[in-house]
Parts: structure tokens; sequence; C-alpha cells
């Protein structure tokens, strides 16, 4: 027989696509993590390239970014608007990243190559090689350093579990709007409920995509047509026999003898 994978059957198992969604969170908040150590610049100095880590921009905001959301995966807090939240906020820093860095490190080296343009003269009159800082045909964008492509690709990911969150949270049951606040109503009713509630308290609509066992009480999928904890058949509300061409075993509650 199959196994329930819910360790709790009596309550909906957590859509596939919320863990999913959780997955690709987790690993969004730790690429924003670590993209702040990493390379946002990379500056040539001399004919060498000079790293400059994002800490040293706005890479500290990307982090705190980063840790949230890790912190919002790891306790399962289901709250995407928080996470889409962080997503953007990190996706700001990063281009505003992206445009001191195409923009002000060719601007300042274009100042120091002019400050030094009385010590080029002088090398030139003794036949040496000029100091060249930026170098004839380099384009702006060849400044950018890995960083940035690791930062961006957290944002996506962030961006991609919080969107699957929403949609997952909605296929059970809940509006997407109140799922984004953190704070889940019934798409029935409109009554509040909690994320791990298996109907709702105010029309008794089923919050987990499917229905119980009406024999054994654990949880199954609208396409499920037999149990898959003890083989009961669903269709027709217990009418199909079991596994095995058992008919479904009487309730246990019996009126009492004379």
């Amino acid at each position: 027989m199959g196994k329930v994978r819910n360790k709790d059957p009596m309550r909906p198992p957590t859509p596939l696509l919320v863990r999913w969604a959780s997955g690709l969170e987790l690993t969004g908040g730790l690429l924003l993590q670590l993209a702040p150590f990493l390379a946002f610049a990379s500056v040539p100095v001399l004919s060498l390239r000079v790293p400059v880590p994002g800490l040293f921009l706005h890479g500290g905001g990307v982090l705190v970014c980063g840790t949230l959301a890790v912190l919002l995966a790891l306790l399962r807090r289901p709250w995407p608007g928080a996470q889409l939240l962080l997503a953007g906020t990190s996706a700001g820093l990063l281009v505003w990243d992206v445009t001191l860095v195409t923009e002000r490190t060719a601007y300042t080296l274009g100042r120091v190559q002019l400050s030094i343009m009385g010590l080029n003269s002088f090398l030139a009159r003794m036949g040496a090689e000029p100091v060249d800082l930026m170098p004839r045909g380099v384009e702006p964008s060849s400044f950018l350093g890995l960083g940035i492509q690791v930062g961006a690709l957290g944002v996506v990911l962030l961006g991609i579990g919080a969107a699957l969150e929403v949609l997952g949270l909605a296929r059970a049951g809940k509006r997407w709007v109140s799922v984004l606040l953190a704070c889940p109503r019934c798409t029935g009713c409109g009554h509040r409920v909690g994320f791990q509630m298996a109907f709702c308290p105010g029309c008794g609509r089923a919050q987990g995509g499917g229905r119980p066992c009406a024999r054994c009480g654990a949880w199954t999928q609208e396409a499920h047509r037999f149990c898959p904890s003890c083989g009961h058949g669903l269709e027709g509300e217990g009418r199909t026999q079991g596994r095995g061409g058992n008919p479904p075993e009487k309730s246990r509650t019996q009126e009492p003898g004379p």
C-alpha cells in the first residue's frame, strides 16, 4: 500500500508547489547571503583587475535581505509577500550598484587618468610606456563582478519561490491576496483560516485540495480512487469496494444492546 507523506494524516499535506517554493526561497536567500562577499566590481589598475566586494557598496543590505529570506524559509513561515518584498529590495540595491559600477568607475578612472597626464608626458619623453588606467575599447559592463550575477540569480529564485508559494496555497483553498499578507482566508466564504487547518471553520471547505478518508481519516487527493493509507474505495462516498474486493468496514459506533 502507498504511504501518506504528511506526519499527521488527519491534516492536509503541504502542497507540492509550496514544498518547491520553500526550496527555491531557501536557495535564493543563500545566494543573496553569498553575493556580497564576492566582487561587485572589477576595476582595472595597471593591467591588473582589482576586485571590490559588494560589502564595500550596498552588499550589506543585500546580506540582510538574504538572511531574512533564509530565516523565513527555515522557520517555514508562509509569508510570500515578505519574500517578494525582500527580493524587490535586493533587486533595487543590485541595480543601484550596477549603476555605480558602470558609471562611477569609468568616471573615476577617467579623472585619475587626467590627473597623471604630466607623468605620462614625462614617461613619453623618457621613451617609457605611459600609465594607462583605462584601456581603450573597454565597455563599462566589463567592470561588473561575479557577485552581481550571483545576487541577480538569488533575486530570481526568491521571486519565483514566492510566486509558487502563493499559487500552491491558492490551489489549496486560500485567497491569494490574503496569502501574500500572511493572514489566509477561505476562498469559499472569506473566513480567516490557519495555514495548517484542514477545514474552514466558517463553511467547512477543505483546505488541502482533497478530502479525508471516511474509514481511517488519512488525507486523500481529488484524483485518488482509493485511500493510499488503508485502501478504502473513495468513489461514490464509500460505495466502491476497497482493494482485494472486500467491502468497506462498518462503523465502529454501534447501538447499545438491550
